[in-house]
């Protein structure tokens, strides 16, 4: 699962002066709960609305519990606000790698 293997890296992540935020489209409570099964320690935000989903064009065709959901994507976005970085799945199993997204968060040499 991308949220444990994103755990496991958070040392790193913040080695790279980069901070790791999650978007879901559950609830804050199913949020909570599972990142307290998971012991996830970063942020996830909830967007049961799917603004954000909407916003960043991820919106999935497919619906999941009766409602539409997003594909799994990942952006990294700068200081500035800039995105950098932008991979959106084509599938719930289509997912970046915690070792790519750091590269795309660490700055060239």
């Amino acid at each position: 699962m991308q949220l444990v293997e994103l755990q496991e890296r958070y040392q790193d992540f913040r080695a790279a002066n980069t901070e790791i935020i999650a978007i879901s489209n559950e609830d804050r409570e199913t949020i909570d709960t599972m990142k307290q099964e998971l012991g996830i320690t970063f942020r996830i935000l909830s967007d049961t609305s799917r603004t954000m989903i909407e916003d960043y064009g991820v919106f999935h065709d497919k619906e999941a519990k009766g409602r539409p959901i997003a594909r799994p994507a990942a952006f990294v976005i700068d200081g500035n606000g800039i995105v950098g970085y932008r991979y959106v799945g084509e599938s719930q199993l289509d997912r970046p790698r915690a070792d790519d997204l750091l590269q795309a968060a660490s700055p060239a040499v």
